[in-house]
C-alpha cells in the first residue's frame, strides 16, 4: 500500500524542468567559488546568464552560460592598482591596537564602497542591458549577500534571490543574509 502511494505521488510530481537563472557575482574568491556551480547548472540544461563589469580581475566567460558585460568607469589596470595598493597598506600597517585595526577596516570598506557604487551605477544606468534582462523573465537570481549589486538587480527585476557565500568562518554569511 505504501509503495503504491509513493509511486502515485512520484507520478503526480512529474519531471523537473530547467530554469532561467541570472547570476551577479562579486569579483575575486566569491566568483571562483561560485563558477563551478554556475557552469554545472548550465550544463544540466538551465539557461544561465552571468552579468559582470567590463573591468574585472577574475571574472570572465564561463562554459555552458551566457556572459553579458556592462561598462564601468574604471579599467582593469586601475582596479589592479587599487587592489595592490590596498594589499600593500594592509601588510605594512601596524594593527597592534584596536584603533589601528578599526582605521584599517574603515579604509578597506571605503575602497569596497567606491567599487560597489561604480558597479551598481554602471549596471543600472545601462538601459539596454536592463531591458534585455527584463525580457529574459528569469526565475531567480544567484548572488552574494555582501555586495548589494545582485540584490538591487533582483529587486528591480522582481525575482527571488538565492544567496551564496563561501569562506566566511564565524557565521558572517548567515548574518549577512538575514
Amino acid at each position: 500500500m505504501a509503495a503504491s502511494v509513493l509511486f502515485l505521488c512520484l507520478f503526480c510530481l512529474g519531471s523537473a524542468e530547467a530554469g532561467k537563472l541570472l547570476v551577479v557575482p562579486s569579483d575575486g574568491s566569491h566568483w571562483t567559488g561560485m563558477k563551478p556551480l554556475v557552469e554545472e547548472l548550465g550544463r544540466r540544461g538551465n539557461q544561465v546568464v552571468v552579468i559582470i563589469p567590463e573591468a574585472s580581475l577574475s571574472m570572465g566567460p564561463s562554459q555552458h552560460t551566457t556572459t553579458l558585460t556592462y561598462p564601468v568607469n574604471y579599467t582593469k589596470a586601475q582596479l589592479q592598482k587599487q587592489v595592490n595598493a590596498r594589499v600593500t597598506t594592509l601588510t605594512s600597517v601596524d594593527v597592534s591596537t584596536d584603533l589601528a585595526r578599526l582605521q584599517n577596516f574603515i579604509n578597506t570598506m571605503d575602497l569596497l564602497n567606491v567599487l560597489i557604487i561604480r558597479n551598481v551605477e554602471g549596471l543600472l544606468s545601462n538601459k539596454d542591458l536592463m531591458k534585455k534582462l527584463q525580457e529574459y523573465n528569469f526565475d531567480a537570481i544567484l548572488t552574494g549577500p555582501f555586495e548589494p549589486t545582485g540584490p538591487i538587480v533582483g529587486e528591480f527585476l522582481s525575482i527571488p534571490a538565492i544567496y551564496i557565500q563561501t569562506s566566511h568562518p564565524c557565521g558572517a554569511d548567515v548574518l549577512a543574509s538575514q
